[in-house]
């Protein structure tokens, strides 16, 4: 290795800088990084795996309305046993992005030479699709690491006779799609290589990895066989429904080949590059896209050639790159549904070795390294300015469209109230696993003390506040109804803004040490089967819409987040409810001691009063009422509460 890098001195200092850039543009700007919903999703089952030892069987849905396998759980599992910050995550995926860079230069520097090693390489690094689809929790930000992993094990095993990488090679010919379905095509492209070189002859390691990657998909297809009906009919839809032809194919490569129109996932779709940006791309957009058509003329009038001669590494990696570009978009002109940009990832490796195919064609002339690699420098100078230009402008402002809020605000404003004292999030849904807010928040504050309840009904006051020790009450906006009562009710003497970007409304958090609402009419204490006892009510009008609150302190956590409150809206003692209103009372956040209060609003529509409301819980969805603890008559009778507006 050191008579390698003294005999290589500046190659290696190339490659150094190329794969340096690759970490800046992938690992730069950290926290400018999409962190929703799929995001959380999909680290939340990876911290489950990682941190409780709750092996994933099934993956979040896919856009193709079935459940994804799990292997990108796995996967992601890795960075989140060493941290549960998701900051260790981006930066996973975006070393395996440099680490695909690195393995197009190996496939090309051993193929054609060192320059169409490093001009490949370089085109990979500044690539804004490569550069877009390394920096979020994705599952598709795999796709162009485990398709260089891919490629570069077919070309070692076939050109090389190495059995160990064959059956490694058919592993992750297997594997690729079980982190995400267009990983597909990649199969066929393996299928040529076992056919062109007669690997039947050396089927051993390869029925080998095909087991292993037969066995990663089992835990899948059981939990779906035996114990998932709705992931059944998921499947079965999806095969009911009919084949589409989608004619976008051809823009679609060519988005891919060119980086076209990647900025709409930072910037949005409606974003305008200032002169003379436009005129630029517009230039690289021809030059890439001239070059990597001569690449693939070229590859298959090599592969025309090569068909007779033995396997080395140029004629492997030189035949196998025209199957490759073609079977992905093939694979998707006919399809289930429509696809996007993400499904054709795997193939841009492979445009950009065609480019490498193309420096090392005629590398014994001076001239035509120089000046495609000029090309290739320029190319990347513009493409890494639109980038760093789009991160920047990302990080700073909205922009119609464009990415959501970008996780560093998100991290910032949790971070912001970890000083010891328990946070409460108020926001719209607690449920992690469809909720946006709810479930980015469940991640951020993993390892900290804290509850997630549906701000649309109830508030959650620790039983630590009970204590006179302080208590952060957060709202994700200012509009959510439990933030709105939290100032009415004067509970925030101190307001903190949590910024987001300009444009964006801010996080909203007070810290409270004690919650004396001695507005409430005192009840004497009705306590239910599940724990929870009444304590008071309070009824409250504004412009003939009457809101009715109660106040309970629970003693337990019920088994699941499933206990509902029924609100029955009476004008007398004896008639039917003029209305009923169901609340959900965020149960799985419930600890004792804790007092939640809840309210739903009613409108009279010109009744005079006085008015009633019959309370109680139940579960749901098998709806079944909760009964009350030392009553004497039934049980299961509803908690009459008033009366009120006399």
């Amino acid at each position: 290795m050191k008579d390698w890098l003294s005999n290589h001195k500046w190659e290696t200092i190339g490659l150094i800088f190329i794969l340096g850039w690759a970490s800046y543009l992938r690992i730069g700007h950290l926290g400018t990084n999409s962190f929703g919903f799929d995001e959380a999703r999909v680290s939340h089952m990876a911290l489950q795996m990682a941190r409780d030892g709750n092996f994933a069987q099934m993956g979040m849905q896919s856009s193709t309305l079935v459940p994804n396998l799990p292997a990108v759980i796995w996967i992601f599992a890795i960075p989140y046993w060493l941290t549960a910050d998701p900051l260790g995550a981006n930066i996973f995926i975006g070393l395996l992005g440099v680490t695909a860079v690195l393995a197009t230069y190996i496939l090309a520097r051993q193929a054609w030479g060192i320059w169409a090693g490093l001009g490949s390489a370089l085109l990979l690094a500044a690539s804004p699709m490569a550069v877009a689809y390394s920096r979020s929790v994705w599952s598709q930000d795999f796709l162009i690491p485990f398709a260089t992993f891919w490629a570069l094990t077919g070309v070692i095993g076939v050109a090389r006779q190495k059995s160990w990488v064959l059956a490694l090679h058919a592993f992750l010919a297997g594997f690729t799609f079980q982190i995400h379905f267009a990983g597909i095509p990649l199969i066929f492209a393996s299928i040529w290589l076992g056919v062109r070189y007669q690997l039947w002859k050396q089927w051993k390691p390869i029925v080998v990895g095909g087991i292993l990657a037969a066995l990663a998909i089992l835990p899948y297809v059981q939990i779906v066989w035996c114990c998932g009906p709705g992931a059944q009919q998921e499947w079965q839809m999806l095969f009911d429904l009919p084949y589409i032809i989608n004619d976008n194919v051809l823009q679609t490569v060519t988005n891919i080949a060119t980086g076209s129109n990647w900025e709409s996932l930072l910037v949005g779709l409606n974003w305008a590059w200032t002169p003379p940006l436009p005129t630029l791309l517009t230039i690289i957009w021809w030059l890439l896209l001239l070059m990597m058509s001569a690449g693939f003329i070229l590859a298959l009038w090599l592969t025309y050639r090569f068909l007779r001669t033995e396997p080395t590494w140029e004629s492997v990696l030189t035949t196998l790159l025209p199957v490759w570009v073609l079977v992905v978009p093939l694979y998707h002109v006919r399809f289930k549904t429509e696809v996007g940009n993400h499904y054709f990832l795997t193939m841009l490796p492979a445009l950009v070795l065609l480019v490498g195919l193309l420096i090392g064609w005629q590398r014994q002339k001076r001239w035509w390294t120089l000046g495609i690699t000029a090309v290739i420098l320029t190319i990347v100078l513009i493409q890494s300015t639109t980038i760093i230009q789009a991160l920047n402008i990302t990080a700073q402002q909205f922009t119609e469209n464009g990415m959501g809020t970008p996780l560093s605000y998100h991290r910032n404003a949790a971070r912001a109230l970890q000083d010891g004292s328990p946070i409460v999030l108020h926001t719209f849904d607690d449920n992690a696993a469809y909720a946006g807010d709810a479930a980015t928040f469940s991640i951020l504050l993993w390892d900290y003390p804290h509850r997630i309840v549906d701000g649309r009904s109830v508030i959650l006051f620790p039983a630590t506040a009970n204590d006179n020790q302080p208590v952060h009450l957060m709202s994700t906006y200012d509009n959510i109804p439990a933030w709105q009562e939290i100032l009415t009710n004067g509970l925030a003497d101190d307001v903190q803004e949590l910024p987001r970007r300009p444009g964006e409304l801010p996080y909203l958090a007070t810290t409270v040490t004690n919650f004396d609402l001695t507005h409430f009419t005192p009840t004497e204490p009705i306590r239910l089967e599940n724990g929870a006892t009444l304590l008071g009510w309070h009824a409250r009008e504004n412009n003939g819409v009457w809101r009715f609150f109660t106040m309970w302190q629970v003693a337990e956590q019920p088994a699941q987040n499933n206990t509902h409150q029924f609100n029955h809206f009476r004008v007398d003692d004896t008639a039917d409810p003029i209305a009923i209103h169901d609340t959900r009372l965020s149960s799985g956040a419930w600890q004792d001691g804790d007092k939640i209060i809840t309210w739903v609003d009613f409108h009279p529509e010109g009744q005079a009063g006085p008015f009633w409301v019959d309370v109680g819980m139940y579960t749901w969805p098998d709806v079944v009422r909760t009964p009350r603890l030392d009553h004497e008559g039934d049980p299961l009778q509803p908690i009459r509460l008033g009366p009120f507006g006399e």
